[in-house]
């Protein structure tokens, strides 16, 4: 899974549901959580 749009969220994917918690862009404060699921793997690419 790849999350490109910093939104508040929450997003199912492969049985795993992921809560997406920020201000941006107004504050640089992204917070992913995984509410539901086991092991997976994220990748949060960073703006420059």
């Amino acid at each position: 899974m790849r999350i490109h749009h910093h939104t508040p969220s929450e997003i199912p994917h492969s049985g795993l549901v992921l809560r997406v918690e920020t201000g941006y862009p107004w504050s640089g404060a992204i917070t992913v959580r995984v509410a539901e699921g086991g092991p997976g793997r994220i990748s949060l690419p960073v703006p420059s």
